[in-house]
C-alpha cells in the first residue's frame, strides 16, 4: 500500500522536510542499526494496549502548536513569504480554509464524509481522531502507535501539518492506493482509511498463507517498483515484518540506509525505511519486548475466532455455543479439561488445547504465565459458563469453571495482563465448581512429542489433541509415538518420517525417534501404523498441517500424511485411536504429492525362479518378474527368499503344479516350490499368506505362460496357469497389497 501525492511537488517537498526535522531522534540511530528481517517485534506490533485514547490525543496536541485554520499565516515555509496559506492554495486551485489539523478533527463514524469541516462545534455523532485511531487498535489487535507511525510515513506528515488540506485526509494510511493505479474510492476518509488499515494488519498475521511475504523463511523482495533495481532474499523473521511488507512491499537499498533522513539513489524505496526510522524516535527502539501474549478459541459450529492481544474476550456468549480448543501464543502455559477424557496435558507456546471437530467442549481451564512473562505479569482470566454466566476471576494457574457438570460448558474466557501483584479486575468469588473429577480411562491411548525448529521439544500431548505448531510457520524436525496399551493384546506403534535432504526413512517404534534433530531438517511427512493384535482391533487416523496448505485430510493404517517433493515442511499433526471402522472420518486428499513421488511398500519381499538350462537366477524385488520371455525356457521351481512387513511377520505358502506329477505340498518362505534337475517345468502355482500380519495383505500374482503369455492377476491360493496341458510357466510376478 502506497500512497499518491496530494499536495504539488513543492508541498511535498516540504512535508518531506518536516518529516525529517520534525521527527529528529532523541536517540543515535543509525542506517547500520536497520534489521530487514526483524523490522518491528510481534509484542510491540500488536500490542493494541500501548496507548489509551487520551495518550493518543496528548501525542497529537504535541505535535502541533497553533494550527493555521484559517489560512492566515504566511507561505514562508513555501517559499512564497508574500503570501498566506490560503492565497497560496487558491493560486494552485486547491481547497480554502478552514485547515483542521489532525488534533481538532473529528468524524461520524461510517459516513461518507471525508472530514467534519465544523466551525467550532463538533457534529453530531462524531468522535475524534484520537478515538478513531484507538478504536481501530482495539478492533483488531494493532498497536496505536503502529497506526500513528504508518499515518505519518503514507501522509506525508498530516500529524505535523499545521493546515492541511482536507483531500489529505482522503487516503491518510494508503489503504487501497497501489503504485500502479489510483488509490480505490471505496475506501476514501479518514475513518476508513484507519480501520482497513489496522485491520489488514489483522489480516497479515491470521492469514499469513494468503500473502506474498511469509514469515520465518526466506523471501526474495525488491528494493524498489523497478524490478531492475534487483532484490535480496530476507529472512523475516516476525508476523510484524511480513505484514509490513505486505503492506509496503519493497526495502530500502543501502543508499537509503546512509542517508537516513534524506534520500538515497534512483533505486530506493523508503516506506518500510521510515516506517522503522519514525517508530525510533517517538517511541525508542523496535526491538524492545513488551510482554505479549495472543489467544484465539475454537468455537462448535463456528471455528476458530480472530485473536486477541493481551486483554480481551475470546469465545461467544448468549449463542449457545460452545468452546472445544483454544491457543495462546506467549509465554504462557495452559490445559483444559472435557468431560470424556478429563485434563488434557499441560501445553505451551501456541500449541493447541483441547479438541476440535469431535464434539468434546471444554468445562474448564488452567492458565499460568512462565519464563520472563511469569516475573513482571499476572495473568487474570475468567470463563463464561453454560447455565451459570460469567464465573469469578482467578490468575496464575488456578482451575476455572465446572468439572462433571455434563451441561456447563465453557462459552467464552477473558484474560487480563496486569503488572505482578495487581489487584484482580472483578470478583473472585464462585471461580470453580467441582461436581466430580472425569478421568480418561481409555485401553489404548497415544503418547506424541515433536520437536520444533527453534523450540526444542515440545510438551507430550494424547492421541484426539495436535502435536506442533499451527500458524506459526515452525518446522517439526523430529517426533516420539508411545503407546498407552492396557487392553491386554499385544502389538505396538510404528511410524516413519520423510525428512528434507534424506526421503522416507525406515519405521521407528514405541517412543524411538524418527526424524532429526540439531540438523536444522524439517519433517515433510508421516506414515503411522498399528501392528500385531492391537492393529486387527484399532486403527489409527493422522492428518498433517502443511506450510502454505494448512490442514490436510485424514489418512490412517500407514498412509502419507503431509507433503513431498515440494520441500513443505510439516508443522503439526493430530492423530485419533479409533476400534476398528468405528469412526465417521473418512480418507481424504493426505498428501500433497504433485511429482507423484512413490512411498516405499510397507513390506519387503524377493523371490527367484529355477528356469530350465539356466539355474537359479538372481532375486528380484517384489512386483518384478522372475523367468524370462521370448526364450522358451520354462520355471521349473520358485524359492521365495524373504518377507516382511512393518505389521509383523509373513509367510508365503507356495504350491506348484508340476508337469505329468500334479500339485505339490505347499511349502513356505526359503524352501523350494517345484522341482530341480527332473526337467519337469511348473504349469501353475498358487500362492498364501500366514503369520501374525498375514490379515493385512492380499498376495497378488500372475504367470507368462509359453504359447499364451501373460495371465490375469489372481490372489491368495487361486491358481494362475494351465494344469495338464502344454503351457508352462516361463516367468512370474507377485507382489503384496495392503488391505
Amino acid at each position: 500500500m502506497t500512497r499518491l501525492s496530494i499536495k504539488l511537488i513543492t508541498i511535498i517537498f516540504a512535508a518531506v522536510i518536516a518529516i525529517c526535522v520534525g521527527s529528529a531522534p532523541t536517540f543515535a540511530l543509525s542506517g547500520s542499526d536497520w534489521q530487514a528481517g526483524n523490522i518491528i517485534s510481534d509484542s510491540l506490533f500488536y500490542n493494541s494496549s500501548s496507548m489509551s485514547e487520551q495518550d493518543i490525543q496528548n501525542f497529537l496536541n504535541s505535535k502541533v502548536g497553533n494550527c493555521d485554520t484559517q489560512g492566515t499565516q504566511s507561505a514562508a515555509d513555501l517559499g512564497y513569504p508574500n503570501l498566506t496559506h490560503a492565497q497560496y492554495a487558491a493560486q494552485n486551485g486547491w481547497s480554502g480554509a478552514p485547515y483542521i489539523c489532525l488534533k481538532d478533527y473529528y468524524q461520524v463514524p461510517n459516513s461518507n464524509q471525508i472530514i467534519s469541516n465544523y466551525q467550532g462545534s463538533i457534529p453530531s455523532g462524531a468522535i475524534s481522531a484520537a478515538a478513531i485511531i484507538k478504536n481501530a487498535a482495539d478492533s483488531y489487535g494493532i498497536n496505536p502507535k503502529v497506526l500513528l507511525v504508518t499515518l505519518q510515513k503514507e501522509s506525508l506528515n498530516l500529524i505535523y501539518d499545521s493546515w492541511p488540506l482536507l483531500n489529505q485526509y482522503k487516503n491518510s494510511m494508503g489503504y487501497g492506493c497501489p503504485d500502479t493505479a489510483p488509490c480505490d474510492a471505496q475506501y476514501a476518509g479518514f475513518y476508513n482509511q484507519m480501520n482497513n488499515a489496522a485491520r489488514q494488519f489483522s489480516l497479515y498475521r491470521k492469514n499469513t498463507n494468503s500473502y506474498r511475504y511469509k514469515p520465518f523463511q526466506d523471501n526474495s523482495i525488491y528494493f524498489n517498483p523497478n524490478y531492475s533495481c534487483g532484490a535480496s532474499n530476507v529472512n523475516i523473521q516476525s508476523y510484524a515484518t511480513a505484514g509490513l511488507y505486505n503492506y509496503t512491499p519493497y526495502q530500502p537499498n543501502q543508499a537509503a540506509l546512509n542517508n537516513l533522513y534524506g534520500t538515497g539513489d534512483g533505486c530506493s524505496a523508503y516506506g518500510n525505511r521510515n516506517f522503522w526510522r519514525i517508530y525510533s524516535n517517538w517511541f525508542g527502539s523496535t526491538q524492545f519486548e513488551e510482554q505479549f501474549i495472543g489467544y484465539k478459541s475454537h468455537v462448535s459450529y463456528k471455528g476458530w475466532t480472530e485473536y486477541s492481544i493481551n486483554h480481551g474476550v475470546t469465545g461467544t456468549t448468549g449463542q449457545s455455543k460452545s468452546m472445544e480448543a483454544f491457543k495462546i501464543d506467549g509465554e504462557v502455559e495452559y490445559s483444559s479439561y472435557n468431560i470424556n477424557t478429563g485434563w488434557q496435558p499441560t501445553v505451551n507456546h501456541g500449541m493447541i488445547s483441547g479438541t476440535t471437530g469431535q464434539n468434546k467442549p471444554i468445562q474448564a481451564i488452567k492458565i499460568n504465565p512462565i519464563g520472563t512473562l511469569a516475573t513482571r505479569y499476572d495473568i487474570y482470566y475468567r470463563v463464561h459458563v453454560s447455565n451459570i454466566g460469567w464465573m469469578g476471576w482467578t490468575k496464575n494457574g488456578q482451575i476455572t469453571g465446572v468439572t462433571g457438570g455434563a451441561s456447563n460448558n465453557i462459552e467464552a474466557f477473558e484474560i487480563i495482563l496486569t503488572p505482578i501483584n495487581s489487584s484482580a479486575p472483578g470478583l473472585t468469588d464462585n471461580v470453580y465448581q467441582n461436581k466430580g473429577l472425569a478421568t480418561n480411562i481409555s485401553p489404548l491411548t497415544l503418547s506424541v512429542t515433536s520437536h520444533v525448529g527453534n523450540v526444542g521439544w515440545q510438551p507430550t500431548v494424547t492421541d484426539n489433541m495436535v502435536s506442533g505448531t499451527t500458524e506459526q510457520s515452525k518446522r517439526i524436525e523430529a517426533l516420539t509415538i508411545s503407546l498407552n496399551n492396557i487392553t491386554g493384546k499385544t502389538g505396538s506403534i510404528i511410524y516413519a518420517s520423510h525428512v528434507a535432504g534424506i526421503g522416507w526413512q525406515d519405521f521407528k517404534k514405541d517412543g524411538e525417534l524418527s526424524g532429526t534433530t540439531n540438523q536444522s531438517r524439517q519433517v515433510e511427512a508421516v506414515r503411522i501404523a498399528l501392528n500385531g493384535e492391537i492393529g486387527d482391533s484399532y486403527d489409527i487416523w493422522y492428518r498433517g498441517y502443511v506450510r502454505n496448505i494448512g490442514w490436510m485430510g485424514w489418512t490412517k493404517n500407514g498412509g502419507s500424511a503431509g507433503s513431498i517433493g515440494v520441500g513443505l515442511q510439516l508443522e503439526a499433526t493430530e492423530t485419533r485411536l479409533v476400534l476398528k471402522n468405528s469412526t465417521t472420518l473418512t480418507q481424504q486428499t493426505s498428501l500433497y504429492n504433485p511429482r507423484s513421488m512413490a512411498a516405499p511398500e510397507s513390506y519387503a519381499l524377493n523371490y527367484t525362479s529355477h528356469v530350465s538350462f539356466m539355474g537359479w537366477l538372481n532375486p528380484v524385488q517384489q512386483n518384478t518378474f522372475s523367468g524370462t520371455t521370448g526364450q522358451s525356457r520354462t520355471v521349473e521351481a520358485v524359492r521365495i527368499n524373504s518377507s516382511s512387513s512393518i505389521y509383523g511377520n509373513i509367510s508365503i505358502n507356495c504350491s506348484g503344479y508340476i508337469k505329468d506329477t500334479g500339485w505339490s505340498s505347499g511349502v513356505s518362505n526359503n524352501n523350494t516350490c517345484g522341482s530341480t534337475g527332473q526337467a519337469k517345468p511348473i504349469e501353475a502355482i498358487k500362492l498364501s499368506l500366514s503369520g501374525t500380519a498375514a490379515n493385512k495383505y492380499d498376495i497378488y500374482y500372475r504367470t507368462h505362460l509359453s504359447w499364451l503369455g501373460w495371465q490375469n492377476w489372481v490372489k491368495n491360493d487361486e491358481a494362475s496357469g494351465i494344469t495338464q496341458s502344454n503351457y508352462a510357466i516361463e516367468a512370474l510376478n507377485i507382489k503384496l497389497q495392503e488391505k
